[in-house]
This record gives C-alpha cells, structure tokens and sequence, in this order.
C-alpha cells in the first residue's frame, strides 16, 4: 500500500484531523518556539567579550 493512498484512508476516515493539526497543533507550536526565543534562547543576552582572553 502507497503512501498517497494510506493519507487519503486516514483523511476520509477522520476528516477533521486536518482541522485539528492547522489550527490547534500549529499555534501551539508556534507559541512554544516563541518562549524558547524569549527565555531560553540568550538573546539580548549582554556580548561575551573573548578578545579580552588573548
């Protein structure tokens, strides 16, 4: 059995899985991507300064 053909038996058995992926899957992961950036990721961190280890 192809791929294609497995998809297309999953999207006629659960129609609104499509639904669910875009608009509650995608935001969620959206929003987690933005709190690592904010929190986790360092930025606005102040500048290592490595020329003062030469």
């Amino acid at each position: 059995m192809n791929v294609k053909k497995k998809c297309e038996e999953i999207k006629d058995k659960h129609p609104k899985l499509s639904l669910l992926l875009v608009w509650w899957l995608m935001p969620l992961i959206c929003c987690m991507m933005l709190i690592w950036f904010a929190f986790f990721s360092g930025f606005g961190d102040p500048p290592e300064f490595v020329y003062n280890q030469f």
